[in-house]
């Protein structure tokens, strides 16, 4: 934890007054407790495992469901789904985990799981951005939130500015810092 990361925690613990009474008191644990409780604020994950991605994707949908008829719409179709196919292979094909927090890794998932032609008759549908969206995102505790930036939300989640829990040995920091 850096020293400007303490500071921040600090003057959000003495804006609670739980937490002044916590400080008061002198125990980091039940400080780092406080520190570390969810908060409803949503947050990208800045690592999330491969194989979590992959479970969360509707890989049925990413192939077409018409019978192919030899025309060039359909082919058209087929090549789309499959260059989304390709995309996610690329991305995830050997990877033990995916750099989440990144803009660029979450567009890309994005592009190649949703408006996929894939239906009846050429129509769109998604092939899971919303599980694989819930996959790579998580609720922030309230250090994290302190930290965060970003709207917050289950539809727009923050890019953490601190990630992890803060421990009893922190507290110390946090009490002690500027």
């Amino acid at each position: 934890m850096t020293p400007a990361q303490a500071s921040t925690l600090k003057a959000l613990a003495l804006a609670n007054q739980t937490a002044v009474d916590i400080i008061a008191a002198g125990n980091d644990v039940a400080l780092a407790e406080w520190f570390n409780q969810p908060t409803t604020t949503y947050v990208w994950k800045n690592y999330t495992p491969a194989d979590d991605v992959f479970d969360a994707i509707t890989w049925a949908n990413l192939t077409p469901l018409d019978t192919p008829d030899g025309s060039a719409i359909y082919t058209n179709r087929a090549l789309l789904c499959q260059a989304k196919q390709i995309n996610l292979q690329i991305m995830l094909q050997g990877k033990e985990r995916i750099a989440t927090s990144k803009a660029s890794i979450r567009n890309g998932l994005s592009d190649a799981l949703l408006n996929v032609p894939s239906a009846a008759g050429g129509a769109t549908q998604p092939a899971g951005w919303a599980a694989v969206k819930a996959a790579i995102s998580r609720l922030a505790t309230r250090a994290e939130e302190s930290m965060a930036t970003g709207a917050g939300t289950q539809a727009a989640p923050s890019l953490l500015g601190f990630d992890g829990s803060v421990s009893s040995n922190d507290c110390i920091a946090i009490r002690n810092a500027a």
